[in-house]
């Protein structure tokens, strides 16, 4: 890839959510070497040893410095083998500063090492807010998003790819998350590339919110084959959403790589939330997990009552699963309440 891209912040907006790991180590180096460019730097082509990995030499104000960019996984932290890494670095080519810069970040070790070899660090945070001055005006990337990419080029074209999606609760997620389900398909012959940016939802009230985050090690990019779906799923922080997942619209951006960039936006109907605690104990392919579903939606919901039940079930029921993965007797309550419940639901359905 060559830096700098056609459209820069349109490249930023698209990459941002991954934290760039759609680019090969090289190519981060290169937009690395680009940013200090930018910042007014004389910086030589960038340099790749067996050693040092890819590097990049500097200079500015009579200050000479050796930068190593190093693309990670966002979860593993960089430990202090990568500072030893750049002390040989700075000792190689004889220069006043050594930079380490990544899309991850440091162990406490790996800091505490840096500060005593005067190493200088950029963690993700770090890199992010340097990007946000040079390129946003020191603004998120999604406080500054123009209007524009809201509005595909080609919005004449209809995209070929579908979208489904519900809320689902996920083992490992706290209650200060609710989790939504994002399953696209391609129901045409041909393999597709995409780049998905993340979900936004308008509830019932008209009420646009944004998601958050991608949830951990999941689908961003690459091709999705004729016939398949992929499945992924976004986070929205509960507080944001409200004391219970709310039902309305999605709408997920996604770029599509052709011969030119095309932008398409999927949308699909966000119906129910998840039934935790069904969930928990059978799953959601359950015959139990579809009929507490149907319980709640043609019975609970048609009354008053049913509807404050049905508030202070996702209100508490979150809590109660995350406490039931860590205490047996969360654990059991759940089990129990549900052993008791089924036979009186199913005694409902009969009738």
């Amino acid at each position: 890839m060559t830096f700098p891209p056609p459209d820069p912040r349109r490249f930023l907006l698209e990459s941002i959510p991954d934290r760039f790991t759609q680019l090969t180590p090289e190519d981060f180096g290169n937009f690395i070497r680009y940013l200090f460019e930018l910042d007014g730097y004389a910086v030589q082509p960038s340099v790749t040893s067996k050693d040092l990995g890819n590097h990049v030499l500097a200079k500015k104000d009579d200050s000479s410095l050796v930068i190593i960019p190093i693309l990670g996984k966002s979860e593993e932290a960089l430990d202090p083998e990568s500072i030893r890494k750049a002390i040989r670095a700075r000792e190689l080519y004889k220069t006043d500063q050594a930079w380490l810069i990544t899309n991850s970040s440091f162990t406490p070790e790996a800091r505490s090492f840096a500060d005593h070899s005067d190493i200088e660090l950029w963690d993700w945070n770090t890199l992010y807010e340097g990007i946000c001055q040079l390129f946003f005006e020191g603004k998120s990337h999604l406080e500054y998003t123009p209007a524009p990419l809201w509005k595909a080029e080609n919005a004449d074209e209809v995209s070929d790819l579908k979208l489904k999606v519900k809320w689902v609760p996920q083992e490992g997620v706290g209650a200060e998350w609710y989790n939504l389900e994002i399953r696209i398909s391609n129901p045409t012959e041909r393999n597709v590339y995409v780049h998905l940016e993340l979900p936004v939802l308008i509830d019932l009230k008209q009420n646009q919110i944004a998601c958050d985050q991608w949830g951990s090690e999941e689908f961003v990019s690459g091709l999705i084959y004729g016939g398949a779906t992929i499945k992924t799923n976004g986070m929205f922080k509960a507080g944001k959403v409200g004391e219970r997942p709310l039902g309305g619209k999605v709408i997920v951006t996604y770029h599509e790589r052709d011969e030119t960039l095309k932008t398409y936006h999927l949308s699909a109907k966000l119906k129910g939330e998840a039934c935790y605690f069904v969930t928990y104990c059978y799953g959601r392919g359950s015959e139990e997990y579809e009929a507490m579903i149907y319980f709640r939606d043609h019975s609970l919901a048609k009354s008053r009552g049913g509807r404050l039940v049905i508030s202070c079930y996702y209100s508490l029921s979150p809590l109660i699963v995350k406490m039931a993965f860590r205490f047996k007797i969360f654990d059991r309550l759940i089990r129990y309440f549900m052993r008791s419940f089924l036979p009186h639901l199913e005694r409902w359905g009969n009738k």
